[in-house]
């Protein structure tokens, strides 16, 4: 079964693709790429496709909460670019978070 880890892997490594093109606005892919993540999260459930974590946002943010202390009140990925000294590092930060929730998770493999 397809996950949400599978989509932003495939956002990852083809950001134009899903994102508007430009590095130069990491800030505003960052944004974007929350609205993409609230887009998936919804559609899964007002679907109703069982999936293994139903509030991606809410448990990503989570997981910032307990492991930096920070207060996640504006989103995971808003508190990253608040938290970071730029966008690009925010970025960066992004996804090496990302790929620690999911572990941190213990998800079957598919």
């Amino acid at each position: 079964m397809a996950s949400i880890f599978d989509m932003l892997r495939l956002v990852e490594k083809y950001p134009q693709a899903f994102l508007i093109d430009s590095e130069k606005e990491r800030e505003l892919q960052l944004r974007t790429l929350e609205a993409v993540i609230i887009g998936y999260s919804s559609a899964i459930h007002v679907h109703k496709v069982p999936v293994p974590i139903e509030e991606f946002n809410q448990a990503f943010s989570q997981f910032l909460r307990e492991k930096f202390g920070w207060s996640t009140c504006h989103g995971a990925i808003r508190t990253l670019v608040l938290e970071s000294p730029t966008a690009d590092a925010a970025w960066e930060r992004f996804w090496l978070l990302l790929w620690e929730f999911e572990k941190s998770l213990n998800l079957p493999a598919d």
